[in-house]
């Protein structure tokens, strides 16, 4: 796997799991350009897919919001992206980092557990489709 900046283009070329086609909705051209400051592509080494697409975007000082895209081949090579991504968070200038969950997505819980996110509640109508979502963060 290579890690690189995102590049434009990356959040359009991403087949993201079932469970995040919603969020591509979200993702125009205009916000993949605020995104290029901040994000990261993991791409495969033999077929150039995009495995994962992820960043931490700053909120105010001292807090930031942790983000992922997963594409369907990701689970695989999840432990090597893992390794690096929590890496990148450990490295991350912020005492609070915060991502979310939709509600009914363990498998994401179980990735940001071994992201060390820790569980904090849940946010009703949360998304933008009014589905509620699990709140996590991560603290220094």
């Amino acid at each position: 796997m290579k890690f690189r900046a995102l590049e434009p283009g990356d959040v359009k070329t991403i087949m993201v799991q079932e469970k995040q086609g919603h969020a591509l909705l979200y993702l125009d051209d205009d916000y993949e350009k605020d995104l290029l400051q901040s994000a990261y592509t993991v791409v495969g080494e033999h077929d150039g897919e995009i495995m994962v697409i992820f960043g931490v975007t700053e909120m105010w000082q001292g807090r930031a919001q942790a983000w992922a895209l997963l594409s369907r081949q990701a689970g695989k090579h999840l432990k090597a992206i893992t390794v690096r991504a929590r890496s990148l968070l450990d490295a991350a200038p912020f005492r609070r980092i915060e991502a979310q969950c939709d509600f009914n997505f363990p498998q994401a819980d179980r990735w940001l557990k071994m992201l060390g996110f820790q569980f904090e509640g849940v946010a009703e109508k949360f998304n933008p489709d009014g589905s509620s979502a699990k709140l996590w963060a991560r603290l220094k």
